[in-house]
């Protein structure tokens, strides 16, 4: 019995357990649908996004930590996904909510050229009325070719989009029709 106490008192002196941080505010309203990115140049930064238009900033690894909500004219409802791309570019993909239009009616995605201090409007994608548009999910190519894409999943659809680094995400989705849907 000793040996087994000793043994579970050593264990906890020798491996002591991660801290838990609170990453949202209290009046948060139960955060969930968590996305986190880091990024890649530089891991200081860590980003989350949840539910339905939550945004929070670390730049010391994760150790402190600050809120805010997401905005857009297309309106912010939800299911984020945030990623970097290989410029340090940080992307959230969320559903829309439009003032004018049907609730969750395209897939919007919004850049940040500095880790989410401010955003652009974002651009919508996947505008097909009165078709509801969900679980979208963004992922960026770091090694081929397609260095400079960002793949965008909704639904049953793949949508790719080249982003030059003179192009605004607007500029690049209001040509839609440049990208095809791959329907597999």
């Amino acid at each position: 019995m000793k040996t087994v106490l000793l043994s579970l008192i050593l264990t906890f002196v020798a491996f002591p357990q991660i801290q838990n941080i609170r990453i949202s505010t209290t009046s948060a309203s139960s955060p969930n649908e968590v996305s986190i990115a880091i990024n890649p140049l530089n891991p200081d930064v860590v980003v989350a996004g949840s539910n339905i238009s939550y945004l929070y900033t670390s730049t010391n690894r994760g150790a402190t930590w600050s809120q805010k909500q997401m905005s857009s004219t297309l309106g912010v409802w939800g299911d984020p996904c945030l990623i970097y791309d290989h410029r340090g570019y940080l992307y959230y993909g969320h559903l829309s909510n439009p003032t004018v239009g049907y609730w969750i009616d395209r897939i919007v995605v919004q850049r940040s050229t500095n880790d989410g201090v401010s955003w652009n409007d974002g651009a919508g994608v996947g505008l097909t009325p009165p078709k509801e548009q969900d679980k979208e999910w963004l992922a960026a190519d770091y090694h081929s070719p397609l260095l400079k894409a960002i793949f965008i999943c909704r639904g049953q659809n793949l949508i790719t989009m080249e982003v030059e680094p003179h192009q605004t995400v607007q500029e690049y989705f209001s040509a839609e029709a440049l990208m095809p849907d791959c329907h597999g």
